[in-house]
C-alpha cells in the first residue's frame, strides 16, 4: 500500500535485474487520486505570465532504473480536469519516456491518449496523440476555468509531432493534424439568425442584434493542419436549422490566438418552390481574432456599408451630369 497525501493506492510491485540495471514494474489501484497540485512531470509549460516557458524540460535519459508502471483510479483529479474509471500507464526506459491513458471517462464521455518523449542531450522529441468521444463541452469549458461560450457533444483527435528542449521551442517546431467535431450544442453570445433577419432592412445595425444573443446548431467542425505551431484551418463548418457558417483563417499555438474570417448565411425553410439562387439570401461577413483567452468577434464594415444604400452614397456617390445616363447628350 502506498499512501499520497490523502490517497491511498494498494497493488503489487516488483523489482528484476538486467544486465545489473534495475527494473520496477507494478500495478496500483486507488478510488481516489488527486494529482491537483502536483508539479508537472516534465517542469512547467506556462510562464508567470501565461506565455509558453522557456525553461529546460526536466526529462532525463532512462534515469537510474527501468520503470513500467500501471494505474488506474475510480475517480482521478489532474489539476483542473477530473476523470473517472482512468487506467494509464507510465514507461521508463533508455531512450524512451512514455506517459499513456487507456481510458478515462471526461464529462460523460470517453478519452484516450499517450504522450511519447524521446530524450536527447540538446533536444527532445515529443509526440503527443489523443482521440476523445461524446465529451460535454460547455461542462469541461467550465472544470478548466473557461467561459462557457459553446455547449454540445464533442468528438475528435489529435496527432501532433515536435522537438526541443523547452515547452516554447516546443511548440513553435510543432506539426500535425488536429480534427473537432460538435453536435447538438449552442454558441453562446451571438444570434446570427437574429442579426440575417434585419441584414437587408439594416444592414448597419445587423451586428447589434446578433450580441448577447444563442445560436444553436446541428452540427460545428474543424479539421487544422499544424505547421512550425501554426494550425492552417483545412475545413471549418457550422450547420443549424436557421444558418449556417464556414471559416477559413490560421489558430497560432505559438501566440496562442486565432485569425479567422467567417460567412454566415441563412438556410432556406423547406417549403414549395424552387430555392433561392446562388448569392440572393444576404450573408454575414465576420471576423474572429484575438487571444484564446479573449477572443473577439466583429462584423465586416465594408460588407454592411455596400449593403445601406444611404451609406453606400456617402463612400461612393452616385454619378451626376453626363455620366448618370450614358448616351445622351447635353443641351444648353
Amino acid at each position: 500500500q502506498i499512501t499520497m497525501g490523502a490517497d491511498k493506492l494498494d497493488g503489487a510491485l516488483s523489482m528484476h535485474f538486467d544486465r545489473g540495471r534495475p527494473g520496477l514494474t507494478g500495478t496500483l489501484a486507488s478510488e481516489r487520486l488527486d494529482l491537483s497540485t502536483a508539479p508537472p512531470p516534465f517542469g512547467p509549460i506556462l510562464s508567470g505570465g501565461g506565455y509558453w516557458s522557456y525553461e529546460r524540460l526536466h526529462v532525463q535519459d532512462g534515469g537510474a532504473a527501468d520503470l513500467d508502471l500501471r494505474i488506474s483510479a475510480a475517480a482521478a483529479r489532474i489539476g483542473p480536469v477530473k476523470l473517472e474509471d482512468a487506467a494509464a500507464n507510465l514507461l521508463v526506459k533508455p531512450g524512451r519516456v512514455e506517459i499513456a491513458l487507456g481510458r478515462a471517462t471526461l464529462n460523460k464521455g470517453t478519452v484516450k491518449g499517450r504522450l511519447a518523449v524521446a530524450p536527447g542531450t540538446e533536444s527532445h522529441d515529443v509526440k503527443l496523440q489523443g482521440t476523445f468521444d461524446r465529451i460535454d463541452l460547455g461542462a469541461f469549458l467550465t472544470d478548466i476555468g473557461q467561459t462557457r461560450w459553446i455547449s454540445g457533444l464533442a468528438q475528435g483527435q489529435v496527432n501532433l509531432e515536435a522537438f526541443g528542449d523547452s515547452p516554447a521551442e516546443l511548440i513553435r517546431r510543432t506539426n500535425g493534424r488536429a480534427t473537432i467535431t460538435v453536435k447538438q450544442g449552442d454558441l453562446w453570445g451571438v444570434a446570427f439568425a437574429e442579426a440575417l433577419r434585419r441584414l437587408e432592412r439594416r444592414p448597419l445595425s445587423a451586428p447589434l442584434e446578433w450580441r448577447g444573443g444563442r445560436t444553436a446548431f446541428e452540427q460545428a467542425h474543424i479539421a487544422l493542419n499544424v505547421h512550425a505551431g501554426v494550425g492552417e484551418v483545412l475545413d471549418a463548418n457550422l450547420t443549424g436549422a436557421a444558418a449556417r457558417a464556414g471559416a477559413q483563417g490560421r489558430v497560432s499555438l505559438v501566440e496562442r490566438s486565432l485569425a479567422l474570417r467567417a460567412t454566415v448565411e441563412p438556410v432556406a425553410a423547406p417549403g414549395p418552390g424552387t430555392a433561392p439562387a446562388l448569392g440572393a439570401s444576404p450573408s454575414l461577413l465576420l471576423d474572429i481574432y484575438g487571444p484564446w483567452s479573449d477572443v473577439s468577434v466583429a462584423p465586416d464594415a465594408r460588407t454592411l456599408i455596400q449593403r445601406s444604400g444611404a451609406a453606400r452614397q456617402l463612400f461612393t456617390p452616385e454619378p451626376q451630369g453626363e455620366s448618370a445616363q450614358p448616351g445622351l447628350t447635353r443641351t444648353e
